[in-house]
């Protein structure tokens, strides 16, 4: 009996002595454990997090490299319409030259005062032309080709009348002033129109590209309308 005894506290004693290992394992070495590793799954999950979000700014930042690559070069080409160099009289040249290969008259050019946009410039020129209705129509062709931009904001075509066209009062107060006689403006032939034009020229908003532009009221070098001379020359 005393020997069945000592056997089952020996077996009761085992029994708690392997809980109390149990315990301790669980409470020193696997409940830290447990832990940690809770710890470090919250940490690699928020890595990843980083790291997705890293991946996503990267290829938004590619995106955006490309994208502003382009609108540069976009910008690079617009950028050259706006480079208007106005200061050496070469716009009126071409002009006039358009004019004398499609064989018509500029019989009066009105510049107005610059218009400044914020972003760009606006030079507005009114251009009075005379020609035949195909050859005024060709000149227009020509004006809207420019190689630097330029907009024809309104065109008028009517039949031609010799009364309708006159020098300005400024440009006669002017010739009377230095002692030379009227220019007359030759009558035009049966079936020429005239074509109101009312040109923009755009440029860049820096101080020298605004007074480039004003400059263009000094090309007539004396004269209110640079190409009437040439006109009356090629009409005789």
């Amino acid at each position: 009996m005393r020997q069945e005894l000592q056997s089952g506290r020996r077996t009761i004693l085992l029994v708690l002595g392997i809980v109390v290992l149990c315990l301790v394992f669980i409470k020193y070495v696997f409940m830290p454990q447990y832990h940690r590793q809770c710890e470090n799954n919250d940490r690699i999950a928020d890595l990843r997090s980083k790291y997705r979000a890293a991946v996503a700014a990267a290829e938004s930042l590619q995106r955006e490299t490309e994208l502003a690559g382009k609108v540069t070069d976009q910008l690079n080409e617009y950028k050259v319409l706006f480079n208007n160099v106005m200061d050496d009289g070469m716009a009126f040249v071409y002009i006039a030259l358009k004019a004398m290969e499609a064989q018509v008259e500029i019989v009066s050019v009105v510049p107005a005062a610059v218009h400044d946009k914020g972003t760009y410039l606006e030079y507005p020129v009114k251009f009075e032309v005379r020609g035949g209705y195909h050859e005024v129509c060709s000149f227009i062709r020509e004006i809207e080709s420019f190689p630097n931009l330029t907009e024809i904001r309104m065109f008028k075509i009517t039949g031609y009348d010799n009364n309708m066209i006159r020098l300005p009062d400024a440009a006669q107060k002017k010739q009377k002033a230095m002692g030379e006689e009227l220019l007359k403006i030759p009558p035009a032939k049966y079936g020429e129109v005239m074509a109101t034009l009312d040109i923009v020229t755009y440029s860049c908003p820096s101080p020298v590209a605004g007074m480039h532009m004003e400059q263009i009221t000094n090309w007539a070098v004396g004269r209110d309308n640079a190409f009437l001379m040439s006109a009356i020359r090629n009409k005789n």
